[in-house]
């Protein structure tokens, strides 16, 4: 039915469909041409100049949207889960077919510039074409079957009803050139003023630098903070393990009284790392008074942590063994010496 709206009265009636008409869309080259969809499986072209249809195609199944190009010449089609696309000018010829979605496209539109067909359907996604291939160039997924959608004038807001009630409004974020620049300035008097780089002294003012705090190491925080096992765990980690630095840690810990803290209440896994910086280091000379202290607390009764003992031991008793040949030589380097001292005494007494 045509109405006219100034009066309320009905203009003309059209009965060529056979089932529920359900979409229409008036042409925007001339407000006296539309088209209309139904659940016939027909999309038919209307003149009210006329008294019956112009033009009658079959879209194959129940269509639920229709729409007109802005140019008048072709018009869209949607039904079940495909998307026809047909040349009025040439009769209705059916230029094209889409099938992207899964389920039934409930609804169509295009954007202000006419170069994006969007569709939206029960699979829950909405589509955007290119119409000059019809390929889709992005796809949305929304949480309920999709029932309806628009975009709005400027193409700045997409809009998509849903079988749940819900409405979903989606925002197109602004490219960088259409986002106004902005400089903050701080007001001159504020102290925000004084802290930036615009407030300058006088030339012949005395400026006193300002000293700069020095970031502390992890270790250092976790020691103030009476974290002693954190603060030992940090510095034997693999990323950081630094011998002078874990000695530095344990000899701190050793003068809080806090070397037992650090070390009790560890599983086997948590004393590796201990064990292991005692085995490299057992030799070193600098840091074995300390490391004997460490072995003297972590030892325990788990077989991993004995076999990391027993290569300690083993270690500790080649180092022996390497100072005992040591002594041995500087014997036998004493009694060479003292053997040459004595030729030396009895050739300058003969002489």
């Amino acid at each position: 039915r045509c109405w006219d709206l100034p009066t309320g009265k009905e203009v003309i009636t059209y009965d060529e469909h056979t089932d529920y008409v359900r979409a229409g869309n008036v042409s925007k080259a001339s407000s006296d041409i539309w088209i209309t969809g139904s659940y016939d499986h027909t999309l038919k072209l209307w003149d009210r100049r006329t008294e019956k249809s112009t033009m009658s195609m079959d879209h194959g199944a129940p269509v639920e949207e229709v729409l007109i190009y802005p140019s008048g010449s072709i018009c869209i089609s949607s039904g079940s889960n495909f998307i026809k696309v047909w040349d009025l000018i040439s009769g209705g010829r059916l230029l094209t077919g889409i099938t992207n979605h899964q389920k039934t496209i409930t609804s169509l539109c295009l954007d202000n510039s006419g170069q994006r067909l969007l569709s939206g359907s029960l699979d829950r996604h909405v589509k955007i074409y290119d119409i000059k291939d019809y390929k889709v160039v992005h796809s949305m997924d929304y949480s309920s079957p999709i029932t309806s959608l628009a975009i709005s004038p400027d193409d700045s807001h997409l809009v998509v009803g849903m079988s749940d009630g819900l409405l979903s409004i989606k925002e197109r974020p602004k490219r960088k050139e259409e986002v106004p620049k902005f400089k903050w300035r701080p007001r001159g008097g504020t102290v925000r003023y004084f802290s930036s780089r615009r407030a300058r002294p006088p030339k012949d003012a005395v400026v006193i630098a300002e000293k700069k705090l020095t970031r502390l190491p992890v270790h250092d925080k976790l020691l103030r903070q009476f974290k002693y096992t954190e603060a030992l765990n940090s510095v034997l980690k693999k990323s950081s393990n630094h011998p002078p630095v874990i000695a530095s840690v344990i000899q701190d810990l050793i003068r809080r009284d806090g070397l037992h803290i650090a070390l009790s209440g560890r599983d086997e896994d948590a004393l590796l790392p201990v064990l292991y910086f005692i085995k490299k280091n057992i030799c070193n000379p600098r840091y074995s008074s300390l490391v004997s202290d460490v072995a003297n607390i972590v030892f325990g009764q788990s077989a991993k942590v004995d076999r990391l003992f027993l290569q300690i031991k083993e270690k500790v008793r080649e180092e022996t063994r390497l100072y005992g040949s040591f002594g041995k030589l500087l014997g036998v380097i004493d009694m060479v010496l003292s053997a040459n001292n004595v030729c030396i005494s009895s050739d300058s007494a003969s002489a």
